[in-house]
């Protein structure tokens, strides 16, 4: 998980129009408050990456188009894996174990138990 940073100020909510961006007191459909929430970690995400491992966003080696790789509970939802798949703008794919992090960790265990 990523933190979020801390509030500056009230929430903004828009909606892209003809005269560019209109704000809105709030969406009429609370989902459109839920994906907001959706739309907003996968962009948060997707900054810290950029910041943390400049470059990863470059193509891929001999056009090799790269994925993204979601875990977690929230990876079991097809709409919020298309959200991220949108975001990043590559395909997505889940982990078929439900606990990716512990398999994550098994991995990083046996790579340290046998680097080669």
């Amino acid at each position: 998980e990523i933190t979020p940073a801390i509030s500056n100020g009230p929430d903004l909510r828009g909606r892209l129009e003809s005269g560019g961006l209109g704000l809105l007191e709030g969406f009429e459909d609370p989902r459109q408050n839920a994906r907001a929430v959706i739309e907003m970690r996968a962009l948060a995400i997707r900054n810290h990456l950029g910041k943390l491992m400049p470059g990863i966003f470059d193509a891929g080696a001999a056009g090799e188009e790269p994925h993204l790789l979601l875990t977690g509970g929230a990876s079991g939802n097809p709409e919020i894996l298309q959200v991220f798949a949108d975001v990043f703008q590559r395909p997505v794919r889940r982990m078929d174990v439900s606990e990716g992090a512990a398999f994550g960790a098994a991995v990083r265990a046996l790579h340290g138990a046998r680097p080669d």
